[in-house]
């Protein structure tokens, strides 16, 4: 693979998770209160937080094409597509299976973001897997 699609796919890397940021930082501060619940503390606000710097991180050294950057790349879009494929599956499972309703609508944003993000961590496993790092230069 060519270093401009790893530096193009990087970037978008950046995006989504500055996206994904605001999104969240949007979705608290809009929230009366968050549950007492310590799980949903965790699975709702600092999870995908956390994989979203992770992401943004792992886009960063894609960007520049660091060597390290490949391996750590590539771990977080394995844990950052299997994150996104357990969310959409299992709100699509209690949606339509455990709890039906007439009304069940998820909004735009679920369909157009679920599916991209799940596209672009499955093309960043891609990519990265075919790329070949620059060399070292000698000393």
């Amino acid at each position: 693979m060519s270093d401009a699609f790893v530096r193009i796919l990087g970037a978008l890397f950046i995006l989504q998770g500055l996206v994904r940021l605001g999104l969240i930082a949007n979705t608290v501060i809009r929230a009366r209160a968050l549950p007492t619940d310590p799980y949903y503390l965790v699975v709702f606000p600092i999870l995908p937080s956390a994989i979203a710097v992770l992401t943004i991180i792992a886009g960063i050294s894609m960007v520049a094409l660091m060597r390290s950057g490949r391996s750590f790349a590539l771990a977080i879009c394995g844990i950052a597509l299997a994150y996104q494929l357990y969310g959409f599956i299992s709100t699509l499972l209690l949606l339509y299976v455990v709890a039906p309703a007439t009304a069940r609508s998820l909004g735009t944003l679920f369909w157009a973001l679920q599916p991209a993000y799940m596209a672009l961590f499955l093309a960043g496993l891609i990519v990265l897997l075919r790329w070949r790092p620059p060399a070292m230069a000698p000393r």
